[in-house]
């Protein structure tokens, strides 16, 4: 985290930004990209002292300030802590700051944090300062690439100062707000007929499973399961290749058709399964205990799914560097050359490329509600 003022008004869409001789608190990640504002005398420092680290002190008539950045899927494991906290300390006072685009569907109308909603970064450092504890997780999990890193909710409560913390609290917590039904309303079938989840792609292309096995494998289902319907939900924003629609009677496709993330909550909360790669949707399922099949490459199941209901699919085996923790938009190219069934072509990990999907089908069937 870095302190930043300027004796400019900065600005973002016609309105002030930052402020003349107030200091800001921020991720270093969102500093870099403010220093690289041309005409801006920024003046930087590290938060020192200013820091107060939360350490598993009692919190009842306390304030703590907590700080993510982005990453839904973090942002979903992070509102695990708060309902922790609260357990522990009920007259705990928890204000989240993060970004909106990120973090807002994520902790709407949680009733463990101020407000029921995140305060936007950057942090204004007086602001910063009146808090109690802090605990400001940015760069925990992104700047970790060791090949031993633990999972993520054993990372953050140890961060916090939490130890044998049991398993049934390391899943994310979501609440109810008013109209997250609506699109699983309008779908007739949904809480009548049975039907899984297909999650299309994450933020990284790098762990994307690709499309045409996402095609292949949703055929199966429809070609063994008569009565099944399937749901494909996400983006084909960072895909890396082509993407087409899936056309049959039994196939929702809502791929770039929901831009409110919590518009989905509903429909995964009644599904049998949910299959895909390392995305946010895994961690909502997670969230209404409903079972997953994880596809794992550059990540580890073990780091992000290992207290959720399902099943894992990795193949570590077939890379040396596997998991390498690459996060980004492209392959460690240098590292991948060493996997087994590399080519130039490949824009996934090659350990995601190797999943088939009848493998996918035979896990689905293990873990899936109403398989029977």
């Amino acid at each position: 985290m870095q302190v930043m003022s300027t004796r400019d008004y900065v600005m973002l869409d016609g309105a002030p930004a930052f402020k003349p001789h107030v200091r800001y608190v921020m991720p270093d990640e969102m500093a870099a990209t403010w220093q690289g504002v041309k005409g801006v005398r920024w003046n930087v420092s590290g938060i020192g002292n200013y820091e107060r680290r939360y350490g598993g002190q009692d919190l009842n008539n306390k304030t703590l300030c907590i700080s993510r950045m982005h990453g839904m899927g973090d942002q979903l494991i992070v509102t695990a802590l708060p309902k922790y906290l609260k357990h522990l300390w009920p007259k705990a006072q928890i204000t989240v700051y993060s970004i909106e685009s990120y973090a807002s569907p994520v902790w709407q109308a949680n009733r463990n944090i101020t407000g029921g909603r995140i305060v936007p970064l950057p942090i204004e450092l007086d602001a910063l300062r009146k808090y109690d504890y802090h605990l400001l997780f940015d760069g925990m999990i992104e700047s970790n690439r060791e090949w031993d890193q633990g999972n993520a909710y054993d990372d953050m409560f140890a961060f916090a100062g939490l130890r044998d913390v049991a398993d049934k609290w390391k899943r994310p917590d979501l609440h109810t707000a008013e109209r997250d039904d609506e699109l699983a309303r309008s779908l007739e079938w949904v809480g009548q007929d049975p039907y899984i989840v297909v999650a299309l792609s994450t933020s990284s292309p790098i762990r994307n499973w690709p499309f045409g096995k996402i095609r292949r494998f949703v055929e199966l289902v429809l070609e063994e399961q008569p009565l099944w319907r399937v749901a494909v939900v996400g983006t084909t924003s960072g895909m890396g290749e082509d993407v087409e629609e899936i056309e049959h009677p039994r196939v929702e496709w809502l791929v770039d058709r929901v831009p409110d993330i919590r518009q989905h909550f509903p429909l995964i909360e009644n599904a049998g399964c949910v299959v895909g790669p390392d995305t946010g949707f895994l961690h909502v399922a997670a969230a209404y205990n409903v079972p997953i099949v994880g596809l794992y490459g550059p990540f580890s199941w073990d780091s992000r799914a290992k207290y959720y209901p399902g099943r894992k699919i990795e193949h570590p085996e077939l890379c040396p560097h596997a998991p390498c923790w690459q996060h980004g938009m492209e392959i460690p190219r240098r590292k991948c050359r060493r996997a087994r069934g590399y080519t130039d072509e490949m824009v996934n990990c090659a350990c995601i490329e190797a999943i088939e999907p009848e493998e996918v089908l035979s896990c689905m069937y293990e873990v899936a509600h109403g398989s029977d």
